[in-house]
């Protein structure tokens, strides 16, 4: 219901009272600005607070209440202009009773209060969110037609067919209704639905549109998630970058823009000269450029002194020296471990006879700046001081091997005699 609507329910409410109009809750007197309003209130405690049986019992029982408000307000209002405000209200109530676990809400409930929405509809968000559910329930029942006992719904050509149909119609809501609430989620509904079709590139195309004309909308943060997936699966790592760029431009606060930081300060540091100068905790100066003409292989940690991992990362550790050390490279730490740890480090390493360089970054900076968010990671440094390749993964030890292995060569046939 729009705050429109809201205000001219709540003022004629007030007249209705002030003339004696009666309690709300008698019928007989009951005004039909009174009867919208009772069904806002109905709905006013959301499903998310229903955390046990007790409260989402409390919260249906309450919502249940719904229809027979509308259909009071049907019978005795034919004509009021607050029917699009209940039809609205109502369908809201319908949602939050599937999301509360009522088995009894069926697209058929949803479709009617739409239709009706739609019939009587007083201005564009009425209009737009009574097709935005039409569509919904006509997708839903083309995804529960084609989904199968097996692990994943299989689409056939007859299904993808009519999905299309009805994304291509979300983005005709859009195209009609560009100025409303539902646009945007009708172009990610659309999008989405055309995945679902297996019509990629249509996909992208809405995807990319609700990025440009909806910048600042939530959905377009789910959008450009999408779309780096999608530019990634086609090797489009030019834009799937500038997706990237666009999350942490719009959305610095969400998580995709803390990863998406990462990555971005990796993707420029990758092909380019390594910097790394420290005095590490044996008291040793250390520079990459040391280095010149080797593979370097620094290894991100979290802290060898925290003892719950620290086993784990000696392993690492001594893996990764003698993985370098059998390609003539070398291996330099760089940990989490504070300053004031430098010797409880340097004890450590000693005990297991690891002599690789280490340095103390507490703070992550040095991680940071080649875009290593998380734990481990390994930087490969080639002979030439530029950085080759930044490789994370469960198994650290078994993906730097497979990143750093000579590439195979096929032997040739003999020619047929």
């Amino acid at each position: 219901m729009t705050p429109a609507t809201t205000q001219r329910i709540l003022m004629a409410a007030v007249v209705c009272t002030a003339f004696g109009a009666g309690h709300a809750q008698v019928e007989a007197d009951r005004s039909d600005a009174a009867i919208v309003l009772e069904i806002e209130r109905l709905l006013t405690p959301d499903a998310t607070i229903a955390d046990n049986h007790q409260q989402r019992q409390a919260l249906l029982a309450s919502l249940r209440k719904v229809p027979a408000l509308v259909e009071v307000l049907e019978r005795k209002f034919p004509r009021s202009q607050y029917r699009p405000a209940a039809y609205s209200l109502a369908i809201d109530a319908l949602i939050l009773r599937r999301r509360a676990g009522d088995p009894t809400v069926g697209g058929r409930q949803m479709s009617r209060l739409a239709r009706k929405l739609l019939s009587v509809a007083d201005d564009d968000e009425f209009r737009a969110k009574a097709r935005f559910v039409l569509l919904e329930v006509a997708a839903a029942e083309v995804f529960s037609a084609t989904t199968t006992t097996t692990s994943r719904p299989t689409t056939s050509p007859a299904a993808a067919k009519k999905l299309a149909a009805i994304a291509g119609k979300y983005v005709r809501l859009t195209d009609e209704l560009p100025k409303t609430a539902y646009a945007a989620a009708a172009l990610f509904q659309g999008g989405g639905i055309y995945l679902e079709a297996g019509r990629d590139d249509a996909a992208l195309a809405v995807l990319e549109r609700l990025s440009r004309d909806y910048p600042k909308d939530p959905f377009s943060l789910n959008a450009l998630m999408i779309l780096v997936q999608l530019y990634e699966r086609r090797g489009q790592d030019g834009k799937a970058l500038r997706a990237k760029r666009k999350v942490v431009e719009g959305f610095s606060g969400s998580a995709a823009a803390i990863k998406y930081r990462a990555d971005i300060a990796r993707a420029e540091c990758l092909g380019k000269p390594f910097f790394l100068r420290f005095r590490s905790v044996r008291g040793r100066r250390v520079s990459i450029r040391d280095y010149r003409g080797k593979t370097v292989l620094v290894y991100f940690y979290a802290s060898v002194v925290a003892a719950e991992q620290r086993e784990r990362i000696l392993r690492e550790m001594s893996a990764l020296a003698a993985l370098a050390g059998k390609r003539g490279g070398v291996l330099l730490t760089v940990g989490a471990d504070g300053e004031d740890e430098a010797e409880a480090v340097a004890r450590i390493l000693n005990a297991k006879g690891i002599d690789a360089p280490n340095l103390l970054d507490p703070e992550s900076k040095v991680a940071q700046n080649y875009g290593v968010l998380f734990v481990p990671a390994v930087a490969i440094v080639s002979p030439k001081g530029v950085l080759k390749d930044i490789v994370t993964g469960g198994n650290i030890v078994s993906a730097v091997k497979g990143a750093i292995a000579p590439p195979t060569t096929r032997r040739s046939r003999p020619p047929a005699s």
